[in-house]
């Protein structure tokens, strides 16, 4: 799960990069409505995955500490 965020971080990233600079910022009406529409799914993609990778990295050490402190003894008989 964390690789496949990581990955979808890197490539929004270079695609927001490679589309900024072709984006047409400049223009009005629709064109410009696009370009800022355009970035920010790309900024929703990029937030997403990013909490995405958190949340795994906390789950992931929620399970470590709780498998250290669920550990059953085991009753031992005592004769004598």
């Amino acid at each position: 799960m964390k690789q496949r965020s990581i990955i979808c971080i890197l490539l929004a990233c270079i695609l927001g990069a490679y589309a900024f600079e072709r984006l047409p910022f400049d223009e009005g009406g629709l064109n410009q409505v696009f370009a800022y529409s355009w970035l920010g799914f790309c900024a929703v993609v990029i937030v997403g995955n990013g909490l995405a990778f958190i949340h795994s990295v906390k789950k992931q050490k929620g399970r470590q500490t709780q498998s250290k402190t669920n550990v059953v003894h085991e009753k031992q008989r005592q004769f004598g």
